[in-house]
């Protein structure tokens, strides 16, 4: 039997990628995190309201007037957020409640029908 030869790339390449060195497999490694940090921004950033007011101002007043309205988009949500986390922590200390479970769902589910219902009244005028 013959002793295995490392070639120094990864299993995962299947003779695909040619060795040249280890700089080619670092090189595609920077290529693949690059391409995925651009798409991860992309999802994560879209073209809201908030969006389209700083880049609205920004075209009117500069890039500060830019960065006030996102620092002020970012401390609204801060203040948000914690308010719900805790509320949240105060209000529903015991989650584990079988009773507050089924409460919970109840409401999830009304709320959003009793919405869709009074649209379709609405559109529909029944």
């Amino acid at each position: 039997m013959q002793p295995r030869v490392n070639s120094g790339l990864p299993e995962w390449n299947f003779g695909l990628m040619p060795f040249i060195g280890r700089k080619m497999v670092f090189v595609s490694y920077v290529h693949v995190l690059s391409a995925a940090f651009l798409m991860g921004l992309a999802a994560a950033a879209p073209m809201g309201p908030v969006n389209m007011l700083a880049i609205r101002r920004g075209l009117i007043g500069g890039w500060r007037h830019t960065l006030a309205c996102g620092i002020g988009s970012v401390t609204g949500d801060l203040i948000l957020f914690s308010l719900v986390l805790l509320g949240g922590h105060y209000l529903f200390s015991d989650l584990s409640n079988p009773t507050l479970h089924t409460v919970l769902a109840a409401i999830g589910v009304i709320v959003p029908m009793q919405t869709i219902g009074r649209h379709t009244i609405r559109v529909n005028g029944v």
